[in-house]
């Protein structure tokens, strides 16, 4: 009868288990790079809209003397309780036809309110719920300033803002 070793089971095991604790972690850092370079990719894309977006609003200004930018649509996103968020048109114009894209990864449900016609000072409120899978925070918003949809289309990009 040969006895067993049992001190060198035990650290066999436990080689084995700091092995699988291994593997794992090193799976969620690279999931968590991963990540973190959408997020990054994200930003860069929405910091990139919005220098666009200001030097078409200074080249428009310099071309009609500051009027321009008060006769078109403009957008306020702001938390209002808990996970709703208040997106409203703040230009003194109506925008028709509004959508509002999000990143798969972000929970966006109950919208309230016309999307088909968001008046001036009027607003859609919506639930956005970010998870530890969320990678973009981004809510896009497109819209027609015509109720015939002749014209172009305008889109405004922003992060959402964090609630309370």
């Amino acid at each position: 009868m040969s006895s067993v070793d049992w001190g060198a089971v035990v650290t066999g095991a436990g080689v084995i288990v700091a092995l699988c604790f291994n593997a794992v972690g090193l799976r969620d850092t690279r999931r968590q790079s991963r990540a973190a370079a959408e997020r990054a990719e994200a930003a860069a894309a929405l910091a990139s809209d919005n220098n666009a977006a200001l030097v078409a609003a200074i080249r428009e200004i310099s071309l009609e003397g500051g009027a321009a930018i008060d006769e078109h649509v403009s957008w306020s996103l702001s938390p209002d309780t808990g996970s709703l968020f208040r997106l409203e048109n703040v230009g003194p114009v109506a925008a028709y036809d509004v959508a509002v894209e999000t990143d798969p990864s972000l929970i966006v449900r109950n919208f309230e309110g016309d999307r088909s016609l968001v008046g001036a000072r009027e607003a859609i409120t919506f639930v956005a719920i970010i998870t530890i899978g969320t990678v973009d925070t981004t809510v896009t918003v497109t819209w027609f300033e015509s109720a015939d949809r002749s014209g172009a289309q305008f889109r405004w990009r922003y992060p959402l803002p964090r609630s309370g």
